[in-house]
């Protein structure tokens, strides 16, 4: 259990740093 919740939250954190860096990259409106 301990350790799924490690992933997810790892997980999670990648891909709200993918979701940033995606935003940063794509022109804002």
């Amino acid at each position: 259990m301990n350790t799924y919740i490690y992933l997810t939250e790892r997980g999670s954190r990648m891909h709200s740093s993918v979701a940033t860096t995606v935003t940063a990259l794509e022109p804002h409106t």
